[in-house]
């Protein structure tokens, strides 16, 4: 049974892992666009 349990457990942190990472990404990714743009945007202003 603890063999089984701590499986799933594993499996579970894995899929919940890869989530966060990809989540991740995908925020860090439109983070950068937003601060570029906000970037060019005031330095073009100024």
């Amino acid at each position: 049974m603890p063999i089984n349990k701590n499986r799933t457990f594993f499996k579970f942190f894995i899929v919940v892992f890869n989530s966060i990472t990809i989540g991740m990404t995908i925020y860090e990714e439109n983070g950068l666009k937003k601060y570029a743009y906000f970037f060019t945007h005031h330095r073009l202003r100024s």
